[in-house]
């Protein structure tokens, strides 16, 4: 039916529960997943002059990891193949 599934996550409890009923839909069609997070950084984020945001977009990036990371070990806990992947929008 579907080879591979590309899943959406957000760490949130309800992500949680879409995550688990996701994972058995590729289970049962024995389909690869594909877990995006996708970064929203914006090229100005300066807010002025003299202001530094490489530390706030650093653990932004680092939170994301974070649950991209959960996501993927939830969807291998269903013995499925992930790809994760983080994207710059």
């Amino acid at each position: 039916m579907y080879r591979t599934i590309l899943l959406a996550y957000d760490g949130s409890r309800e992500g949680r529960l879409a995550l688990c009923e996701d994972a058995e839909v590729a289970a049962a069609c024995r389909a690869k997943t594909c877990l995006p997070a996708v970064l929203n950084v914006a090229p100005g984020i300066a807010l002025g002059e003299g202001f530094d945001a490489g530390h706030v977009v650093e653990r932004d990036i680092a939170r994301y990891r974070e649950v991209l990371d959960q996501g993927i070990k939830r969807l291998r806990n269903h013995g499925l193949a992930v790809e994760g992947r983080m994207v710059q929008r």
